[in-house]
């Protein structure tokens, strides 16, 4: 059942919830601390600025994946109807990625994405606190909208 979902491509979103100021081995809140980091320097415009870079990265990847000429008026079309989606074994792609809610040192996103797995989702938080030069944890992901609801309660 879940080689049929990989390859129908179906999208699930997450509610994901993180902090900023450390890092550990697993990404999660609950593991083993690595690195305490400062976060004071972030600001809602700059962690809006790596949320849009990290979603134009996966949409270009979304456009690969799918086969079809990134310059041409087919990929155009097909992005603008929401229509896109990988003809060929894609990695974990984000779809959409919006804050819900910032206030250092935690924030909350929504992500949309399809090929996730948990680990993957943890570690989109990390390196969204690298990019802010600084390190994020994740403390909570739950599925939202998509073929089973789950709720990942980071161990």
């Amino acid at each position: 059942m879940l080689t049929a979902m990989h390859e129908n491509n179906y999208t699930r979103d997450y509610t994901v919830c993180g902090t900023f100021g450390k890092a550990t081995a697993d990404f999660s809140d609950a593991g083993k601390v690595v690195e305490k980091t400062t976060f004071d320097h972030i600001s809602r415009e700059k962690f809006e600025r790596v949320l849009a870079m990290i979603q134009g990265a996966n949409q270009k990847s979304l456009i690969m994946h799918s086969n079809v000429d990134l310059k041409s008026e087919e990929a155009y079309d097909l992005a603008v109807q929401g229509q896109l989606c990988p003809k060929v074994k894609s990695p974990p792609l984000i779809l959409a990625l919006r804050c819900l809610e910032f206030s250092p040192p935690d924030f909350t996103l929504e992500i949309r994405c399809m090929h996730e797995s948990q680990q993957h989702i943890r570690k989109v938080i990390h390196e969204i606190g690298l990019e802010l030069r600084s390190t994020a944890v994740c403390n909570k992901v739950r599925c939202t909208h998509g073929m089973a609801l789950l709720h990942w309660t980071v161990p």
